[in-house]
């Protein structure tokens, strides 16, 4: 039997808006111990290590606002988040632009619809570069981390295994050492 250990989950904060993200977080949480303990679940084979898990960024205050480790580049990776995103109609395309009071403003052909979204992702990312501008510097250097304008951070979890530089190293490795 082949065996698959994850080295990073990606998840939601705890505080998050929606209750699905919050329910799914605190899932990944009560898992993170559990998947290394032996016959927990019959016949599933536990994992020899916990993975690191890191949350997502959002723009919550409360209870602590949201404090990457890690801050990427995402610009050279950008058309292909558009694409994974472009794929989920109903949250892209129908009930975002409904929740966010745009929904008057969605195109009906696909191609415009792609476009909104690519600018709508765009003006997220370009915001988080900003944010996080201070570790994008010290991430890639001054010239390279000011340039940056789409970024996405990750704020480690205490309940996975530790972000520390031997994991940053192994999951990152695109970033300068």
């Amino acid at each position: 039997m082949r065996t698959y250990d994850p080295d990073l989950v990606l998840t939601h904060r705890p505080n998050d808006y929606h209750p699905d993200h919050r329910y799914t977080s605190q899932l990944v949480q009560d898992a993170a111990y559990m998947v290394t303990v032996p016959a927990v679940l019959p016949g599933t084979p536990r994992l020899r290590r916990n993975p690191v898990i890191m949350y997502l960024p959002d723009a919550f205050e409360k209870p602590y606002p949201f404090c990457p480790a890690v801050t990427i580049d995402v610009g050279p990776a950008f058309e292909r988040i558009i694409a994974m995103l472009d794929c989920h109609v109903s949250q892209f395309y129908e009930w975002l632009p409904y929740n966010i009071g745009v929904h008057d403003q969605m195109p009906p052909a696909p191609p415009a619809r792609r476009a909104w979204l690519a600018e709508m992702i765009a003006a997220r990312l370009r915001s988080q570069a900003d944010r996080f501008r201070e570790l994008l510097v010290a991430t890639y250097g001054a010239q390279q981390g000011s340039a940056v304008t789409l970024a996405e951070g990750f704020e480690p979890c205490e309940y996975g295994a530790p972000f520390d530089d031997a994991a940053r190293r192994r999951l990152f490795p695109f970033l300068p050492a």
